[in-house]
Protein backbone atom coordinates (compact mmCIF):
# COMPACT_ATOMS: atom_id res chain seq x y z
CA UNK A 1 0.00 0.00 0.00
CA UNK A 2 1.23 3.35 -1.11
CA UNK A 3 0.78 6.45 1.19
CA UNK A 4 1.28 10.11 -0.09
CA UNK A 5 2.90 12.17 2.40
CA UNK A 6 2.23 16.08 1.89
CA UNK A 7 4.64 18.82 2.88
CA UNK A 8 4.71 20.24 5.44
CA UNK A 9 2.78 23.73 6.13
CA UNK A 10 4.87 26.69 5.43
CA UNK A 11 3.60 29.93 6.62
CA UNK A 12 4.28 32.50 4.19
CA UNK A 13 2.15 35.78 5.01
CA UNK A 14 0.40 36.91 8.10
CA UNK A 15 -3.50 37.97 8.29
CA UNK A 16 -3.21 41.08 11.22
CA UNK A 17 -6.77 41.44 12.27
CA UNK A 18 -8.39 44.14 14.64
CA UNK A 19 -11.54 46.59 14.94
CA UNK A 20 -11.22 49.66 12.38
CA UNK A 21 -11.35 51.94 14.81
CA UNK A 22 -10.39 52.51 18.37
CA UNK A 23 -9.32 55.32 20.71
CA UNK A 24 -5.56 56.88 21.74
CA UNK A 25 -4.85 55.97 25.00
CA UNK A 26 -7.11 52.40 25.00
CA UNK A 27 -5.54 49.35 24.59
CA UNK A 28 -7.19 47.37 21.26
CA UNK A 29 -6.29 43.68 20.33
CA UNK A 30 -4.85 43.04 17.34
CA UNK A 31 -4.18 39.08 16.15
CA UNK A 32 -1.79 37.26 14.22
CA UNK A 33 -2.69 34.51 12.01
CA UNK A 34 0.21 32.37 10.41
CA UNK A 35 -1.67 31.73 7.40
CA UNK A 36 0.14 29.68 4.01
CA UNK A 37 -0.17 30.30 0.15
CA UNK A 38 -3.82 29.08 0.12
CA UNK A 39 -4.45 31.54 2.75
CA UNK A 40 -5.21 28.43 5.33
CA UNK A 41 -3.76 28.57 9.15
CA UNK A 42 -0.70 27.23 9.63
CA UNK A 43 -1.57 25.65 13.42
CA UNK A 44 2.28 24.52 13.63
CA UNK A 45 3.73 27.82 13.17
CA UNK A 46 6.24 28.25 16.25
CA UNK A 47 8.26 31.28 15.01
CA UNK A 48 9.14 34.40 16.88
CA UNK A 49 6.84 37.64 16.06
CA UNK A 50 7.40 41.25 16.27
CA UNK A 51 4.70 44.01 16.33
CA UNK A 52 5.81 47.61 14.75
CA UNK A 53 3.47 50.18 14.44
CA UNK A 54 3.78 53.85 12.35
CA UNK A 55 2.81 54.97 15.55
CA UNK A 56 5.86 55.99 17.23
CA UNK A 57 4.39 56.65 20.32
CA UNK A 58 1.96 53.43 20.63
CA UNK A 59 2.63 50.97 23.27
CA UNK A 60 3.41 47.75 21.56
CA UNK A 61 4.47 44.33 22.98
CA UNK A 62 7.49 42.41 23.61
CA UNK A 63 8.79 39.92 20.45
CA UNK A 64 6.29 36.86 21.03
CA UNK A 65 7.46 33.28 20.23
CA UNK A 66 4.24 31.55 19.02
CA UNK A 67 3.79 28.26 20.84
CA UNK A 68 2.07 24.90 20.20
CA UNK A 69 -1.00 25.62 21.81
CA UNK A 70 -1.40 28.86 19.84
CA UNK A 71 -2.09 26.66 17.02
CA UNK A 72 -1.22 29.28 14.26
CA UNK A 73 -3.27 32.03 16.23
CA UNK A 74 -1.76 34.84 18.91
CA UNK A 75 -3.77 38.01 20.04
CA UNK A 76 -1.82 40.81 21.12
CA UNK A 77 -2.57 44.22 22.71
CA UNK A 78 -1.72 47.66 21.75
CA UNK A 79 -2.00 51.17 22.83
CA UNK A 80 -2.43 53.57 20.08
CA UNK A 81 -1.07 57.31 21.34
CA UNK A 82 -1.24 59.16 17.85
CA UNK A 83 -4.98 60.01 15.99
CA UNK A 84 -5.30 59.47 12.46
CA UNK A 85 -4.74 56.04 10.59
CA UNK A 86 -2.06 54.43 11.88
CA UNK A 87 -0.81 50.86 10.87
CA UNK A 88 0.49 47.82 12.80
CA UNK A 89 2.68 45.19 11.21
CA UNK A 90 3.56 41.79 12.43
CA UNK A 91 6.90 40.52 11.38
CA UNK A 92 8.55 37.25 11.80
CA UNK A 93 9.96 34.24 10.12
CA UNK A 94 8.97 30.48 8.64
CA UNK A 95 10.05 27.46 9.24
CA UNK A 96 11.92 27.80 5.96
CA UNK A 97 14.11 30.88 7.50
CA UNK A 98 12.03 33.44 5.20
CA UNK A 99 10.77 36.68 6.44
CA UNK A 100 7.04 36.46 7.06
CA UNK A 101 4.46 39.53 7.69
CA UNK A 102 1.13 41.20 7.24
CA UNK A 103 -0.50 44.60 8.50
CA UNK A 104 -3.64 46.53 9.00
CA UNK A 105 -4.76 49.86 9.45
CA UNK A 106 -6.52 51.26 12.05
CA UNK A 107 -8.39 54.66 12.64
CA UNK A 108 -7.32 56.12 16.04
CA UNK A 109 -9.51 58.40 17.54
CA UNK A 110 -9.32 61.14 20.29
CA UNK A 111 -8.99 60.25 23.26
CA UNK A 112 -12.02 59.82 25.63
CA UNK A 113 -13.27 62.05 28.22
CA UNK A 114 -15.52 60.60 30.87
CA UNK A 115 -18.49 63.30 31.55
CA UNK A 116 -20.88 61.02 33.32
CA UNK A 117 -21.48 57.93 35.30
CA UNK A 118 -24.47 55.21 34.47
CA UNK A 119 -25.39 53.12 37.85
CA UNK A 120 -27.03 50.32 37.38
CA UNK A 121 -28.96 48.33 40.02
CA UNK A 122 -31.87 46.14 40.77
CA UNK A 123 -34.90 47.81 41.72
CA UNK A 124 -35.44 45.75 44.87
CA UNK A 125 -33.29 44.62 47.46
CA UNK A 126 -34.04 43.31 51.10
CA UNK A 127 -32.51 44.91 54.11
CA UNK A 128 -28.87 43.20 55.26
CA UNK A 129 -28.68 41.18 51.76
CA UNK A 130 -26.07 42.12 49.64
CA UNK A 131 -26.48 43.55 46.34
CA UNK A 132 -24.38 44.39 43.23
CA UNK A 133 -24.48 47.82 42.19
CA UNK A 134 -22.33 48.92 38.42
CA UNK A 135 -20.64 51.85 37.68
CA UNK A 136 -19.93 52.48 34.39
CA UNK A 137 -17.89 55.47 32.73
CA UNK A 138 -19.35 57.05 29.72
CA UNK A 139 -18.55 60.21 27.41
CA UNK A 140 -20.87 62.40 26.13
CA UNK A 141 -22.13 60.32 23.47
CA UNK A 142 -22.69 57.64 26.00
CA UNK A 143 -19.98 55.39 24.97
CA UNK A 144 -17.93 53.32 27.57
CA UNK A 145 -14.77 54.84 28.40
CA UNK A 146 -12.52 52.12 28.66
CA UNK A 147 -9.59 54.29 29.55
CA UNK A 148 -10.95 55.56 32.82
CA UNK A 149 -8.76 54.88 35.69
CA UNK A 150 -10.25 57.45 38.52
CA UNK A 151 -11.00 56.79 41.90
CA UNK A 152 -14.86 56.11 42.93
CA UNK A 153 -16.41 56.31 45.79
CA UNK A 154 -20.04 55.04 47.16
CA UNK A 155 -22.41 56.91 49.42
CA UNK A 156 -25.88 56.60 50.31
CA UNK A 157 -28.94 57.92 52.09
CA UNK A 158 -29.13 54.45 54.00
CA UNK A 159 -26.77 55.76 57.26
CA UNK A 160 -26.78 51.67 58.02
CA UNK A 161 -25.61 50.59 54.81
CA UNK A 162 -22.61 48.90 54.57
CA UNK A 163 -20.45 50.24 51.36
CA UNK A 164 -17.12 49.44 49.80
CA UNK A 165 -13.98 51.36 49.97
CA UNK A 166 -13.05 53.79 47.68
CA UNK A 167 -11.82 52.10 44.24
CA UNK A 168 -9.74 53.01 41.40
CA UNK A 169 -10.72 52.12 38.75
CA UNK A 170 -7.99 49.55 36.91
CA UNK A 171 -6.89 49.18 32.83
CA UNK A 172 -8.47 45.89 33.25
CA UNK A 173 -12.03 47.52 34.06
CA UNK A 174 -12.58 48.57 30.90
CA UNK A 175 -14.71 51.33 32.13
CA UNK A 176 -16.77 49.14 34.51
CA UNK A 177 -16.99 47.85 37.83
CA UNK A 178 -18.86 46.20 40.32
CA UNK A 179 -19.45 46.64 44.03
CA UNK A 180 -21.20 45.24 46.49
CA UNK A 181 -23.65 47.10 48.93
CA UNK A 182 -25.49 46.00 51.67
CA UNK A 183 -28.56 48.20 52.83
CA UNK A 184 -30.26 47.94 55.90
CA UNK A 185 -33.24 50.80 56.39
CA UNK A 186 -35.86 49.74 54.55
CA UNK A 187 -37.89 52.01 52.31
CA UNK A 188 -36.58 54.23 49.14
CA UNK A 189 -32.84 54.19 49.43
CA UNK A 190 -30.05 56.16 46.97
CA UNK A 191 -26.85 55.05 46.39
CA UNK A 192 -24.17 57.51 44.65
CA UNK A 193 -21.16 56.86 42.89
CA UNK A 194 -18.98 60.13 43.03
CA UNK A 195 -15.04 60.12 41.65
CA UNK A 196 -13.07 61.17 44.41
CA UNK A 197 -10.93 63.82 42.47
CA UNK A 198 -13.98 65.54 40.42
CA UNK A 199 -17.33 66.15 42.59
CA UNK A 200 -19.23 66.98 39.05
CA UNK A 201 -18.84 63.27 38.41
CA UNK A 202 -21.79 61.81 39.89
CA UNK A 203 -24.40 59.72 39.67
CA UNK A 204 -27.26 58.30 41.60
CA UNK A 205 -30.22 55.51 41.79
CA UNK A 206 -32.84 54.30 43.54
CA UNK A 207 -33.85 51.63 45.59
CA UNK A 208 -36.50 49.96 47.14
CA UNK A 209 -35.37 48.38 50.28
CA UNK A 210 -37.94 45.72 51.72
CA UNK A 211 -37.39 43.92 54.86
CA UNK A 212 -35.70 40.33 54.75
CA UNK A 213 -38.99 38.43 54.64
CA UNK A 214 -41.57 39.80 52.19
CA UNK A 215 -39.38 38.78 49.02
CA UNK A 216 -38.44 42.41 47.77
CA UNK A 217 -34.95 41.15 47.90
CA UNK A 218 -35.75 38.94 44.39
CA UNK A 219 -34.47 39.51 41.40
CA UNK A 220 -36.00 42.20 38.91
CA UNK A 221 -35.63 42.45 35.16
CA UNK A 222 -36.93 46.20 34.98
CA UNK A 223 -34.61 48.70 34.92
CA UNK A 224 -37.03 52.02 35.31
CA UNK A 225 -35.65 54.80 37.04
CA UNK A 226 -33.11 52.60 39.38
CA UNK A 227 -30.55 52.50 36.82
CA UNK A 228 -29.54 56.06 35.28
CA UNK A 229 -26.97 58.28 33.92
CA UNK A 230 -25.58 61.33 36.01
Amino acid sequence: MSVTVDAAPVATHFAVIAEPSTYAGASTQVAVVALDASNHVVSNYTGTVQLTSSDTGATLPAAYTFTAADHGIHVFDVTFATTGSQTVTATGTSSAGASVSGSVSITVNPAQVVTRFAILVQPHAAAGSQTQVVVVALDASNHVVSSYTGTVQLTSSDTGATLPAAYTFTAADDGVHVFDVTLATTGTQTITATDTANSTLTASASVTVGSASNGLGSASNGRGHHAFYG
